[in-house]
């Protein structure tokens, strides 16, 4: 059985798509953004439901290569409710 080129190119195409499809699905930030939300004063993360007002401050913590960008979505999300934080990172593993 032979391949013609233009399926080669959509057999390409399909397998680019499928490659992408799954590093979005680990990427740090992304997962973040999909398990955790916040609406008024109540976080919600995997279903779990926090009514963030009942806490005296937040803090964000956090240690390995994953957790800059991890923090970033977390700042996003909770923007100036956090009133500090600290995270350790590999050398080389921060954001640009």
């Amino acid at each position: 059985m032979t391949v013609k080129k233009t399926d080669t190119a959509s057999l390409r195409e399909h397998a680019l798509m499928i490659f992408r499809a799954g590093l979005k699905a680990v990427d740090p930030e992304e997962v973040i953004y999909r398990h955790a939300s916040l609406d008024g004063g109540m976080l919600t993360v995997d279903g779990d439901r926090l009514e963030l007002d009942a806490f005296e401050r937040i803090l964000v913590v956090g240690a390995g290569k994953a957790t800059a960008p991890m923090a970033k979505a977390v700042e996003n999300i909770l923007g100036n409710r956090i009133a500090d934080g600290a995270i350790v990172v590999k050398e080389g593993h921060g954001l640009a």
